[in-house]
């Protein structure tokens, strides 16, 4: 039986490598091994089926308090204007057109929040603030959320997000500790449609 730290399927710290003139270091190590390693760490793959059997060009792991968040606190939300659907609707719509890879703008449906050396990104509807970091070029790791509502141009109001999203990673030891440094859109995720 192989050492963890030989093990293919089991990258440590030796797998993560900077590309040359890039300042994004990256987990090199194949789909399935990050796949496997986001698993152990008790990261949940959202997506239906079909995303993930092949369909999908993006891929979100949830931690259990984004996905608790989801269940509870998504349902809180009010929407800011009655013409827009439900909170659920826009999560939803929101997390399937990000694995579809439906074209995203930096700055109005998505950017990295202050402080920056924190590396954390928030994806944005209308009445929801989703907060992750990508530990890959379009695999995007979400652990919080929260009412854009009561987020909206109090910048201070995000301090808590980010401190606890960078205190989850950093919980789940080196592999994820490393997230992609670079705040340039095209660093982070393919806009494939």
């Amino acid at each position: 039986m192989a050492s963890p730290e030989n093990d293919d399927n089991n990258p440590t710290s030796r797998d993560l490598v900077v590309v040359p003139g890039v300042i994004m270091p990256y987990i090199a190590c194949d789909e399935e091994a990050l796949h496997n390693l986001c698993v152990r760490a008790g990261l949940e793959r959202y997506g239906s089926k079909r995303q993930i059997e092949g369909v999908s060009c993006r891929r979100i792991y949830a931690s259990l308090n984004f996905i608790e968040w989801t269940k509870v606190g998504v349902g809180s939300v009010v929407v800011s204007n009655e013409t827009h659907p439900s909170a659920k609707a826009q999560l939803k719509a929101e997390l399937d057109g990000f694995c579809r890879g439906d074209w995203l703008v930096l700055g109005s449906d998505f950017h990295r929040l202050e402080p920056i050396e924190n590396f954390v990104w928030q994806l944005k509807t209308s009445d929801l603030r989703l907060f992750g970091w990508f530990v890959r070029k379009d695999w995007l790791i979400l652990h919080t959320g929260a009412d854009a509502n009561i987020l909206h141009k109090k910048y201070s109001k995000f301090a808590p997000y980010v401190t606890d999203t960078v205190s989850f990673r950093e919980s789940l030891g080196e592999m994820f500790s490393k997230p992609i440094t670079s705040g340039k859109a095209s660093d982070v995720i393919s806009n494939r449609t």
